[in-house]
């Protein structure tokens, strides 16, 4: 009796969507070995639980430090827990920014301006950038010392360590290896990468004063798309290159991770910042896009879903994520969100959608019987939806029930779905969050 699958990863690509339309949409799957009743179980997303609010629009970075938040935005400099949000100060306007920190001090940069957020003085200042006279396009933190970058070069500077307002004469460098410029500066490890328009360079602390760091000879043929396209995954760095592919980055190996579905979404979408979280044991880095749903990797399985919000698939609105028990995303709404288990996505149901891989017949026409989702079925009362068509052109959803709780031998089976040269199913759900196997059984007439 044949199957049919609900993907395992997203493969819709944009420029070709008729190829395969297979698609997952806020689920992702999770393998359960050869012996279960299925490969795979598709589980849900978290919903997003807003938590504070910030004056103003478009979060543009934000980290963890001190047990507190720490966010950035062209209104000001913004400290919140999971129960409250303060203003720090103002600071400059600007389209890009970033946030590190230094041994007592927040630190970070916008619109080309450096500023320093003294924790146990509770003082925001903009001290002298010494070296960089063109205004500061990114911060990171090395070794002791805080690292600042000149916009339009290949200029770096550092402060004293343990001192990140004083940046003497000599402590700057050149990013020289090739011409282009560097977009930004990111650290991981105890490596500094030089993200540039075309190229990557690796440097290292190397001494002190204005030796205190050197490059490693490394240099990776290829850059940054754009600055908000990177982002720290554990020892890595997830990176979207100035060739339109996503990377995985560590040591001085660059391993793509795209597909050709994602490598289209980057080329001809909007792509704005890719960020890391974690859920149920899997770690995901994201692509957010302004023009539609996230491409979001699982780290554990190599396989790529999409992040929307609403039926409609609109563009997830998280910017930046980080940690403060639960996981928190800066959404570019002003609005802080944590990601938790619950039908409600920022207060509206969790629409969940699953496209399968086409069932065809050699082209021959065939007539589908009866077709099984297996769930989850059981532990919450429900139901699912089902629609199903050419892969482009699906008919009008229809309703089936789960099942109450403790209703475990529960069959949604859907009967005389008619004949097809090509048959595709998509199924949606936006009430309990129930797992759902991504083996279906087919019976053709």
């Amino acid at each position: 009796m044949p199957r049919l699958t609900f993907v395992r990863s997203s493969a819709r690509d944009s420029t070709s969507i008729a190829s395969n339309p297979a698609r997952l949409l806020n689920l992702y799957p999770e393998p359960v070995g050869e012996e279960g009743r299925t490969t795979a179980l598709l589980r849900p997303v978290y919903g997003m639980t807003e938590i504070g609010q910030i004056d103003g629009v478009f979060i543009r970075d934000m980290i963890e430090d001190g047990g507190f938040l720490y966010a950035i935005s062209p209104s000001g400099l913004f400290r919140a827990t999971l129960t409250s949000v303060v203003r720090l100060g103002d600071t400059a306007a600007g389209q890009t920014a970033n946030l590190s920190r230094n041994l007592g001090a927040v630190t970070g940069c916008i619109g080309g301006a450096y500023f320093h957020w003294d924790i146990p003085t509770s003082t925001l200042s903009s001290p002298a950038t010494g070296p960089i006279d063109d205004g500061v396009a990114w911060v990171e933190y090395l070794a002791g010392r805080t690292i600042i970058g000149e916009i339009g070069s290949g200029t770096f500077a550092w402060s004293e360590i343990a001192d990140a307002t004083t940046f003497p004469g000599l402590n700057f460098a050149v990013a020289e290896a090739r011409e282009d410029a560097t977009i930004r500066g990111f650290v991981i490890g105890n490596n500094l990468y030089l993200f540039g328009e075309k190229t990557t360079e690796i440097w290292g602390p190397a001494g002190s004063g204005a030796n205190a760091f050197g490059p490693l000879g490394v240099v990776i043929e290829r850059g940054l798309k754009s600055f908000g396209l990177v982002c720290a995954a554990d020892d890595a760095i997830f990176v979207v290159g100035s060739d339109d592919i996503a990377y995985l980055m560590a040591g001085n190996e660059a391993i793509p991770v795209s597909t050709p579905a994602v490598t289209s979404a980057i080329r001809d979408g909007e792509p704005q910042s890719c960020t890391f979280w974690d859920e149920r044991g899997h770690k995901f880095c994201a692509i957010t896009f302004s023009d539609r749903p996230a491409w979001v990797l699982d780290l554990a399985t190599k396989v790529w879903f999409e992040r929307a919000e609403g039926p409609l698939a609109l563009p997830w609105r998280c910017r930046k994520a980080a940690k403060l028990g639960d996981w928190v995303v800066a959404g570019d709404d002003g609005g802080l969100y944590a990601l938790r288990e619950s039908q409600l996505d920022a207060g509206e149901p969790l629409y969940r959608e699953a496209t399968s891989l086409p069932l065809e017949n050699d082209f021959q026409w065939f007539t589908v019987a009866e077709l099984e989702i297996m769930t989850g079925a059981g532990f919450e009362t429900g139901s699912i939806a089902l629609s199903f068509g050419d892969g482009i052109v699906f008919g009008l959803p229809q309703q089936l029930p789960l099942g109450g709780v403790g209703v475990f031998d529960q069959r949604s089976i859907y009967k005389a779905l008619g004949r097809h040269r090509l048959f595709v199913a998509r199924l949606s759900m936006t009430g309990p969050l129930v797992p759902i196997y991504a083996d279906c059984r087919v019976r053709l007439a």
